[in-house]
């Protein structure tokens, strides 16, 4: 039984802050559509398909740019910390975890001494290519909680 990796925080950030930019110019469409469809007499399914294909237009868009909208980290850990992996093998207590589909050298912060296989890990810091980590939740633990 496995962590089920969703969304990462840096996606959902760049997914707020994408929409967030993109209000003022859908609102600057809508004004032009609707300012464009009474100046030549346009039929409304013609502008709402219009409107419709712009919003579609952005939606693809976003795929193709949005690590430009992800604050880069200063470091490799900088972005890892607070991120939910698993343990390949377990850590006594240094071990391999897996973290967004990548293979970490990781070792237990103390006052852990030992992890078992499959257990769920939350990266608090970093040194060199080794995280330093502690145990976590997983998000089905997280939600069983609720």
């Amino acid at each position: 039984m496995g962590i089920a990796y969703g969304k990462t925080p840096a996606k959902s950030k760049a997914v707020r802050l994408y929409t967030l930019l993109q209000i003022p110019e859908l609102l600057l469409v809508i004004i032009l559509l609707v300012w464009i469809g009474a100046w030549l007499d346009l039929d409304r399914l013609l502008l709402y398909l219009i409107l419709t294909l712009w919003i579609i237009k952005d939606i693809l868009l976003f795929f193709l740019v949005w690590p430009a909208y992800v604050r880069h980290a200063k470091t490799v850990h900088d972005g890892m910390i607070g991120s939910i992996g698993e343990t390949i093998e377990s850590l006594d207590p240094k071990g391999y975890i897996a973290l967004d589909g990548e293979l970490w050298q990781a070792e237990l912060i103390r006052p852990h001494k030992y992890l078992a296989k499959g257990k769920a890990v939350r990266v608090v810091d970093g040194s060199g290519l080794l995280l330093k980590v502690a145990p976590g939740k997983s998000r089905r633990e997280k939600y069983a909680e609720r």
